[in-house]
């Protein structure tokens, strides 16, 4: 619902979350305008989209699609050349120690291997 977008853009971080629940999308982007330029939800597949730039990103995904994940931002961090910071809701990157855990989230650094 963009609350943990609107929590980096708050923090200065540019970050983008994936939504497929259309209804999601239209709450997260009602809740990130005061953050445009900072923070953006997109309606699609983060698993099959090409990501814009970042320096965060926010997944609420499954297990069976956290390697198909942690793999495609391993690829997109070579890419840029920087790190990404990674927040997951209720599902961590399996076979990635986490940096932090703050109850159900579970933040990441890739290319970072940790674990």
């Amino acid at each position: 619902d963009g609350r943990i977008l609107a929590a980096a853009a708050g923090r200065g971080l540019s970050a983008v979350g994936y939504e497929i629940n259309p209804i999601l999308v239209i709450i997260s982007r009602m809740r990130l305008r005061k953050y445009r330029g900072k923070a953006r939800v997109i309606w699609g597949n983060a698993l099959t989209a090409t990501w814009p730039p970042a320096q965060g990103l926010y997944v609420f995904g499954i297990t069976k699609i956290m390697p198909q994940l942690h793999t495609k931002i391993m690829q997109f961090t070579q890419k840029h050349g920087k790190p990404l910071r990674v927040v997951s809701f209720g599902f961590p990157m399996l076979g990635k120690r986490e940096d932090a855990r703050v109850g159900a989230l579970f933040c990441y650094t890739y290319p970072r291997s940790r674990g």
